[in-house]
Order: structure tokens, then sequence, then C-alpha cells
């Protein structure tokens, strides 16, 4: 099931609209120098340690620039909210309220930064407009709160970003994880948008909600096979996504299904994503095969499907935690029985193969490959 399109959060007006890919189905990457600490606008709160500062970026008002290497999986913040507002509140004087109340209980240099932050709805007013502009959902879609993190905000946009956030209520706090490696002096990037939109409607999307034209790496592919190569790539990951959403097909259509997060999969690493997409496609296949009675093929999905949750989300995710389970047990999956077509137990996990032929048996491909 693709991310829905109730995952563009409105409340004031438009909010930050991405957190990860609802997994279960039960700008720019602009070069920084090494940047001179003590702005007036930055916390001191939100200087990284020896991992990121907070500094302008050219082009893109302030962002989060890498001090050092950050390896892929490592943990780059666990950002506190400043305050809390709901989502489903469209009255301007009644956000207002809860703004203005949650501003009163923070400190002066917080709500001071807060102000300096970007506002793309000047009509709604200081407090709703940057509030609007800069709050990010507490969970996927669905959410009905969202967050104002004063260091987490200051990560900017891009269309194939380099890290991944994540609302973890059991911290009370959102994490941020470098879903790649980042080199130093490379900016920190975070989606804002929950769908591989094509170009002309990221665009229009962030244009609209968040006041600026993405100049990313993606974006900036110039007209033409190029870009329409991205374009067509993320359309297929969609409509992949959806078909592999579809619990009718588990069984009936198995292997076209197991041959459906295959194909997304390699998609996603032609268009360089490796965010929580990736946990998601995993997953999908672990459904596959348990559905199926393969625990032997479930097993391995799920310790694919861990490390890239762990990557995005960290070992203390109660995510990576449940799926650690189905590592250990398979067959504990709800999903799972022991009477359908591909039943095998654990122990058939083949030894010995090349890592191309090892693919083609969990993906159970053809030898010829798959035709498009």
């Amino acid at each position: 099931m693709a991310p829905n399109s109730d995952d563009v959060v409105k409340g004031a007006a438009a909010l930050k609209i991405s957190d990860e890919p609802e997994k279960p189905r039960e700008g720019s990457a602009a070069v920084a120098t090494v940047p001179e600490k003590g702005d007036p606008n930055i916390s001191a709160n939100h200087m990284g340690g020896d991992m990121w500062v907070v500094k302008p970026v050219p082009g893109a008002g302030y962002g989060a620039v890498a001090l050092r290497k950050i390896a892929r999986g490592e943990r780059i913040m666990a950002d506190a909210p400043l305050f809390v507002v709901p989502t489903t509140v469209n009255d301007v004087k009644t956000m207002q309220q809860i703004i203005a109340l949650g501003l009163k209980k923070a400190s002066k240099s917080q709500a001071r930064e807060f102000l300096t932050l970007d506002n793309a709805h000047k009509a709604n007013g200081p407090l709703v407009g940057t509030a609007s502009t800069n709050v990010h959902p507490m969970g996927g879609g669905g959410a009905t709160e969202a967050g104002l993190f004063l260091a987490a905000c200051r990560i900017n946009h891009a269309c194939v970003p380099n890290a991944q956030n994540k609302w973890r209520a059991d911290l009370g706090r959102m994490t941020v994880h470098a879903a790649r490696d980042i080199p130093p002096g490379e900016e920190i990037t975070l989606t804002y948008l929950p769908a591989l939109f094509p170009w002309a409607q990221r665009q229009a999307i962030l244009k609209d909600h968040f006041g600026f034209a993405c100049a990313c790496a993606t974006c900036s592919l110039p007209p033409g096979l190029p870009r329409d190569a991205s374009d067509r790539r993320r359309q297929d990951i969609n409509d992949l996504d959806e078909k592999l959403g579809d619990g009718k097909r588990i069984v009936k259509h198995a292997e076209a299904m197991l041959h459906d997060a295959w194909r997304k999969l390699q998609l996603l690493r032609e268009e360089g994503i490796t965010d929580a997409w990736v946990s998601r496609a995993y997953h999908d296949a672990f459904q596959i095969a348990i559905a199926n009675g393969d625990q032997a093929r479930a097993k391995v999905f799920a310790e694919r499907d861990y490390e890239a949750t762990v990557a995005c989300e960290g070992k203390d995710s109660p995510e990576a935690a449940q799926t650690m389970d189905w590592v250990k047990n398979p067959k504990a999956h709800p999903l799972y029985s022991g009477k359908l077509q591909w039943k095998q137990g654990v122990d058939k996990i083949p030894k010995g193969l090349s890592d191309n032929e090892f693919e083609k048996w969990l993906f159970k491909l053809p030898q010829d490959g798959l035709s498009n």
C-alpha cells in the first residue's frame, strides 16, 4: 500500500508531510565549508557535537551539515518537540492560541529561535505561519499531532534524501538516522514528501506547502531523457507498491508478487533511494513468503528488513525488535500457514551459491531473468 494522499497533513496550513513510508500493511546536497560557530540565529543546543552543525547553506537558508563522515545507520539526532499541535484544527485563531501556550513553556532563546524559522504562510501570521511551515507529523499517515522540532526542522529537503526521520513515541523524540554514508561537508537532507512524485508534482507541492522551488540533484536533472527516466522509475515504484499492497494476490499470484518486490528494489537502487522504502519492500517480500508457508525465504527477507529498519530507526526501535522476532521465528507471524504451496523450514536456506544465484533462489527468478 502506497503512502496515502492524506499523509499530506493539513493543520493550520501545510505541515511537513514526511515521516517514514508506512511499512506494515496490517535543498539540496550542497557541499559546505566548515562553519563559523556562534551564529546568533542558531541555538547552541543545535550544534551536533563533532557530527553536524547548523549553518547557512547556499540557496537553502540554514541547513544541517556533516562535520565528519556519518556512517549509514548512525543516529544524527533525537529531538524532543518544542510544542505539539493537533493536525485536525483548521481555525487560525485557535491554532495561534495553542502555539502561544506552547511557546510560554519554552525558554526565551527557544522562542526567539522559533521566530527565525522560515514562514511560507505569512498570511496566517508569524506563529501559525511559521509552525505550519516547520512542524513534522508525529507518526505516518493519519497522525493526529505534529511537533515543532527545533533541530530537525533545520534539516532541508531533498527528493533523494540521505537521512530518515522517525517519530519515536517510546522515546518522545524524533530520531534522524543516516540512510547512507554522508561525507563531511555534505548537507544532511530528509524528504518532506510522502510519496515518490514526478518532478512537476514535487515542485508544485513543495512550492505550495513550503514556499520553495526544489533544486536538489534529482530536481536538477536536465529536462528530457534524464528527468523523464527518473519520473518513470518513481511511477513504476508507486505502481508496484500498490500492487504489493493487494492482499488478494498474496497466495493466488504469490510468485508474481515476489517478482514485483524484486523489481521495486531494483528501481529503488536505480533511483538512489536508501531510506525506509527499502525496509518496506523487504517487509512486503517477507509477508509474501510467510503467507505461503516458506520459512526459509521469510527468514532471509526478515533479516534484510531488520538491517534496513535498524539503519533508519536504530536498534532500539520497537519495529526493529518486532522484525528480529520474525528473524528468529518466522512462523510466529500471523500470516503464516503451514499448509500452503511453498511450505519449507528455515533449514532449507541454500548454502554455497553465488550472490547472483542466491538472489535468483530468493526471489524465485527464472534463470534467464525477468522480462520487462
